[in-house]
């Protein structure tokens, strides 16, 4: 097949030609390739003629004669391209002979024979010609098309339809709007605010006590989300509904009366609390306990003060402090006021750690680098040994009251009934009497001046027991002034600072407070050495110099640890505990000695403040921690059991964390531990346990 340059095709042999195609196994299909546009009269594809074993694709100029072309060198193609393929260019004596040359100028116009790359019964070769032929269809259809335009009589048919057609499609878009408009209502902007104003005279009422106040629909809210590369936590933004009636400050104050607060937007009842209508503490009480959407106002209102205080740049309620998807239920009335999001805390845990013969693993809530690493590293150490002893010596929570009388007489004469049988007996029986759990073990008193501090302490089960304490005391002092005679007396406080809570005291330093345990482990020499990169007579001889000799020159009250007080206050958080509480409960003496060539080490802490009900514990994160360890709420077998071993497990983590620092400081790890675990450029923050 070849090409003259007035696009005249003709037929030719190609026996010739396709001999020269190496391993052609079966002819399928005739392919004339042409190459890049040489000049403006060269062939275009769309003027081969359509045929069924025939195609037409543009190769790059520059082909080599006679090699094979891979369909990824083909720029372009008409009908059937995925052929592998021979070149092979036309001499000029080739082009005289077929006719096709025109005053010696050579086009080049390149013969190709294709052979199937695939089996001749294959589908993919079914596949290929059918959508040979179907191209082919298609191109005789659009030139027949195109050439009957050129048919004066058929092009104006054309035209006439084409002009019936949109003046039809005209007619049905005005119908379709007529239709529209006749159907449509038309809304006043007082009937659509109907909803939110009072019925009309005249108008059925619906009584102020009968009405059921429902919470305008907000936006669905989205978790707070991380961002993996930047760290940076940010919450759902929500923008209040928008009415489209703005009310006045009468119409607002009148809802407030109604109780009817939750039919305002959000901007509305920003105004209000601003104006001083609506108290910032009581916004979950006017809005019937929608606790997010509460949160999210109070935000709001903070954000507008501080524009005016602080500036536009400290906006609370577009800040990436979280507070949507949380159960503030459980918060309301029992864990904080005044709520305004929550503050994310990683929790990891460290261990396995073996305690009294059962496995464990910590939950550790910090923000503290290599904390959990090295306490899990001290965890390891004492598992080698057979893991932790654990001891409670004591089980009592304190509270100290402070009364006066006008005398001392008198107030001798109190102290005195206080310390015998029979004023124990009336303060015992009326303390016992306020719960089923609080029994009340001892009374201590002392005296200064007219002034006598009474020291209860009680058993309070698996609570940590502050408020049951209090309600027996309170009790108890009434029957002191009824049943002991003393009604003179005056109550200057339910709490004498005598008990002494989250305070440092030499008192529950010596008498305790809340749980007293130890915790004990012997750590091989093999295993120090292994593990903690060090050895027995080192360790001991940095415990006495610094947490003992060193903490008396600094005059510590129960501070003779390391750092007793990381490892508490991370279980404290994870476990929902009083944080404040970590004052007293860090209480701790470390204790070590060489015994017969093994570490023998201790950790005695005898005011360990601790419950797995109540306060913090009803949060569902940190009740999940509870669960981690398997003694969240009461205990109805043995009641006070769980918190009894819960402070053994802080005990058991406390001595694993004293371990492992020690050890880091005398084989001198400490600041290249920090440093290649917090991964912070120097100058960093200054390690907090040490």
């Amino acid at each position: 097949m070849t090409a003259s340059h007035d696009n005249m095709w003709k037929s030719q042999s190609l026996e010739r030609d396709t001999a020269a195609v190496a391993n052609a196994r079966q002819l399928a299909l005739v392919t004339l390739v042409l190459p890049e546009a040489l000049s403006n009269t060269a062939l275009r594809p769309c003027s081969v003629p359509a045929h069924d074993n025939f195609s037409v694709a543009i190769l790059a100029s520059n082909d080599a004669p006679l090699t094979t072309c891979p369909p990824s060198q083909v720029l372009s193609s008409w009908q059937a391209p995925d052929f592998v393929a021979a070149v092979q260019e036309m001499s000029q004596d080739e082009d005289k002979e077929t006719g096709s040359g025109y005053d010696g100028q050579r086009e080049r116009w390149v013969i190709k024979a294709a052979q199937v790359s695939a089996r001749a019964d294959s589908p993919s070769r079914i596949q290929s010609q059918a959508g040979s032929l179907d191209s082919s269809v298609f191109v005789r259809f659009i030139t027949r098309f195109f050439d009957g335009l050129k048919n004066p009589l058929w092009s104006r048919w054309i035209f006439v339809v084409l002009a019936l057609t949109v003046g039809f499609h005209g007619y049905l878009f005005k119908g379709a709007a007529s239709a529209t408009k006749e159907h449509n209502l038309e809304i006043d902007d007082k009937d659509s605010a109907r909803f939110w104003k009072k019925k009309e005279p005249g108008s059925t009422a619906v009584p102020v006590d009968e009405y059921t106040c429902t919470t305008l629909q907000q936006t669905a809210p989205v978790p707070a989300m991380t961002d993996d590369k930047g760290h940076v936590l940010s919450a759902t933004k929500h923008e209040p509904p928008i009415l489209s009636e703005h009310r006045s400050h009468e119409d607002l104050e009148k809802l407030l009366v109604e109780k009817r607060a939750c039919e305002m937007t959000d901007k509305e009842i920003v105004t209000m609390a601003i104006r001083g209508k609506i108290p910032g503490h009581a916004l979950e009480k006017t809005l019937n306990n929608d606790f997010t959407r509460a949160i999210r106002v109070r935000r709001m209102v903070i954000s507008q003060i501080n524009q005016a205080t602080i500036g536009p740049a400290h906006n609370l309620h577009e800040s990436n402090l979280p507070y949507d998807n949380y159960n503030w239920s459980r918060v309301f009335g029992a864990c904080c006021e005044n709520v305004i999001g929550y503050v994310p805390l990683p929790v990891g845990v460290a261990g396995p750690l073996v305690i009294d013969g059962k496995s464990y693993v910590i939950p550790m809530a910090t923000t503290e680098g290599v904390l959990v690493a090295s306490t899990s590293r001290g965890c390891k150490a004492i598992n080698s040994g057979g893991g932790a002893v654990t001891v409670v010596t004591a089980d009592g929570m304190t509270r100290g009251p402070c009364i006066s009388f006008q005398t001392l007489t008198r107030a001798g004469a109190a102290k005195s009934w206080l310390e015998s049988k029979a004023g124990q007996t009336i303060m015992r029986t009326a303390f016992n009497s306020t719960s089923s759990f609080a029994r009340l073990q001892t009374i201590k008193t002392a005296m200064a001046g007219t002034y006598i501090y009474i020291r209860f302490k009680a058993a309070t089960g698996d609570a940590m027991g502050m408020n049951m304490i209090s309600k027996g005391v309170e009790h108890a002092l009434k029957a002191m002034a009824l049943e002991g005679g003393f009604d003179d007396m005056t109550i200057i406080s339910l709490s004498g600072n005598f008990c002494s809570d989250k305070k440092s005291s030499a008192l529950n330093w010596i008498e305790g407070r809340g749980k007293s345990i130890v915790a004990e482990a012997i750590i091989p020499a093999k295993v120090v050495m292994s593990v903690l990169k060090t050895d027995v007579d080192s360790l001991v001889e940095l415990n006495t110099s610094k947490n003992l000799i060193g903490s008396a020159m600094a005059g510590s009250i129960g501070g003779f640890n390391a750092h007793a007080a990381n490892i508490v206050a991370a279980i404290f958080l994870a476990t929902g505990q009083d944080p404040a509480q970590v004052v007293e409960s860090a209480n701790c003496i470390t204790t070590m000695k060489n015994f017969r060539g093994s570490l023998q080490i201790s950790v005695s802490m005898p005011s360990l403040e601790v419950g797995t009900l109540g306060g913090g514990t009803i949060l569902e994160p940190q009740g999940a921690m509870l669960d981690v360890l398997g003694v969240r709420g009461a205990d109805h077998a043995s009641p006070g059991e769980n918190a009894r071993r819960l402070a053994r497990i802080i005990g058991a983590a406390v001595l694993a964390g004293e371990l492992s620092l020690c050890s880091a400081l005398a084989a001198g790890h400490l600041v290249k531990a920090h440093m290649q675990h917090n991964r912070s450029p120097p100058p960093s923050r200054a390690h907090t346990g040490i």
